[in-house]
């Protein structure tokens, strides 16, 4: 295995903020894979929560409505991130409960539209655990805060899978322990197998993304970007006019960056474009 050392957590997590690009996985869990009970997590660890928020701010996340409302009040949405709320619950997004969140319907829809905001060349998933089924094959980084706690669970951490290698943690062995006695370590996971060698191999299954079709129009909710000039881009692209009716690039459109030189795929999502290989939502991500 290859692994990159770190002895200081603040220092690690500052590398990894300032270094990730693409679609990443972030979460916490037991040694048992536990990541919730009762729409919450059985443990409380600040640290966990300080690692999370430096991570997450200035890019758009991505979670379930579950996830979205086990967030105390005061906390939602995030403060610094477009928050993107996946539901099929058709009239939630007029609700209270939804108040400051981007909704949509679909993973789809939700990768979609962080294309539009800012910070939007890393995007984070926070779950739940369907959220995080859908999500597991399409990204290239998790981020994974290991808490050495016993507790019983109703949801539990995605499978990762072969084609993913542990790159780096803090401690390289060990522990690091919390103010209040709890240890814990943070480990960076990275894709070191591509979309097009798991499908061979049967390593990795596709999801259920339709490439055919564009995805279904996002619903809109107060605090999110209402700018006319982007909601118009979302409505042709749906439309049909595809990227030719956008002034805008698909990553998996593009030719892969290693096979066709430099600038072959902007600067959003590069990396998701060389890892993918593949074309699972040919309406989706989205580059200037």
């Amino acid at each position: 295995m290859s692994t990159e050392n770190f002895t200081d957590p603040q220092s690690f997590t500052e590398e990894l903020a300032a270094s990730i690009t693409g679609v990443g996985l972030v979460w916490a869990q037991t040694s048992d894979g536990v990541i919730g009970k009762d729409g919450d997590m059985p443990w409380h660890l600040p640290e966990d929560l300080k690692h999370f928020t430096r991570l997450t701010t200035g890019h758009p996340v991505i979670m379930g409505r579950k996830t979205w409302l086990s967030f105390p009040d005061k906390y939602r949405p995030l403060p610094g991130r477009t928050n993107i709320v996946i539901t099929r619950q058709k009239s939630w997004a007029d609700t209270p409960e939804a108040e400051g969140a981007v909704v949509v319907p679909s993973l789809d829809d939700a990768l979609l539209e962080s294309q539009f905001v800012d910070g939007g060349e890393t995007v984070w998933i926070l779950g739940g655990g369907e959220v995080f089924r859908q999500s597991t094959e399409l990204a290239n980084v998790a981020v994974v805060t290991t808490i050495d706690v016993k507790a019983d669970g109703d949801t539990f951490a995605p499978e990762l899978g072969p084609g993913w290698e542990a790159t780096a943690s803090v401690p390289p062995d060990g522990w690091l322990t919390g103010a209040n006695g709890t240890r814990y370590r943070f480990t960076k996971w990275s894709r070191t197998e591509g979309l097009e060698h798991a499908e061979e191999t049967g390593n990795l299954v596709r999801p259920g993304l339709h490439a055919a079709a564009p995805p279904s129009a996002a619903l809109r909710n107060r605090g999110a970007d209402d700018d006319p000039g982007r909601q118009q881009d979302r409505r042709s692209h749906r439309a049909g006019g595809g990227h030719a009716g956008l002034h805008l690039r698909c990553v998996l459109c593009a030719p892969r960056a290693e096979s066709s030189g430099a600038g072959a795929v902007g600067p959003k999502l590069a990396l998701t474009a060389a890892a993918w290989g593949g074309h699972p939502i040919a309406a989706g991500l989205l580059l200037p």
